[in-house]
C-alpha cells in the first residue's frame, strides 16, 4: 500500500524523512484511480512511450503532485539529472499487481455500496406510499450488520430448519419483530444459497431460544 506523508515544517522536511528521527505521520493513500484502472491500463499498453515523467503520471492517473511523486518511488524511479520518470513497462506491470491484489475487493464494496444504497432507496419509497394511504410505517434502527446479513450471520432469534422459519421475540417490542422480519429477507436475498443447502441438507441455521418471547411462524 501507497503512503503519504504529514510533515510538520517546523520539526523537518521531506528531504529529513528518510533519515528519520523526525516526526512524521504516515497514513495510507488512496488509491483514487483504481476504478479507472482498466482505461489506464488500455492507454499503457498502447502507448509508445518508453518512459513517462511526473506530468504524464499526474495526467493519466488524476492525481496530485505529491501523489505522483509516491506512485513513482513504489514503481521506480528512473532520474535523468534533475528529470525523474518511471519506465512504462514498469508501471504497467505495477498496475497489474495492484489491480489484482486491490481489484477484488473494491468491487465487494461497490456491491455492498450499490445494495445498500439500493435497499435505502427501496424504504424510502415504501415508507412514502404507506404515508400517502395513511399507514404511516414502522420505524426502527438499520445497521450496515443488518443489511450485509447472511443466513449464517442471523441472530439466535430467527431458527431456520427445513420447511420451517421461526422468529422470535418479545410481545411487549412488536417493533423488534419487525426488524427481525426485515433482517430475515436480507438474508435471504443476500445469501439465498445457503438457506437452499439448509432446506435439501437438513442443517439447522440458528438456535432455539427460550420459552419467554412469542413466535411468529413464517
Amino acid at each position: 500500500m501507497g503512503a503519504s506523508l504529514q510533515v510538520d515544517t517546523g520539526v523537518c522536511n521531506l528531504r529529513a524523512v528518510a533519515s528519520l528521527p523526525c516526526y512524521a505521520e504516515i497514513v495510507p493513500t488512496p488509491r483514487t484511480w483504481l476504478p479507472r484502472a482498466e482505461e489506464i491500463l488500455a492507454i499503457l499498453k498502447k502507448s509508445s512511450a518508453d518512459e513517462l515523467d511526473r506530468t504524464a503520471i499526474e495526467m493519466l492517473f488524476e492525481i496530485q503532485r505529491r501523489t505522483a511523486l509516491l506512485l513513482m518511488d513504489q514503481v521506480g524511479v528512473i532520474k535523468h539529472g534533475l528529470r525523474h520518470s518511471v519506465s512504462r513497462t514498469s508501471l504497467l506491470s505495477w498496475v497489474e499487481q495492484i489491480v489484482a491484489s486491490e481489484g477484488q475487493e473494491l468491487e465487494r464494496r461497490q456491491r455492498v455500496s450499490a445494495q445498500i444504497s439500493e435497499d435505502l432507496a427501496e424504504r424510502r419509497a415504501t415508507r412514502q406510499a404507506l404515508n400517502e394511504a395513511g399507514k404511516p410505517a414502522r420505524s426502527f434502527a438499520i445497521t450496515r450488520e443488518i443489511l450485509s446479513a447472511s443466513v449464517d450471520s442471523l441472530p439466535p432469534e430467527i431458527e431456520i430448519t427445513p420447511g420451517r422459519i421461526i422468529v422470535s421475540f418479545n410481545p411487549t417490542d412488536p417493533d423488534t419483530a419487525c426488524r427481525l422480519l426485515y433482517q430475515l429477507g436480507l438474508a435471504l436475498s443476500n445469501d439465498f444459497d445457503s438457506f437452499l443447502a439448509v432446506q435439501l441438507v437438513g442443517n439447522t441455521a440458528g438456535n432455539t431460544v427460550g420459552p419467554t418471547v412469542g413466535h411468529t411462524a413464517v
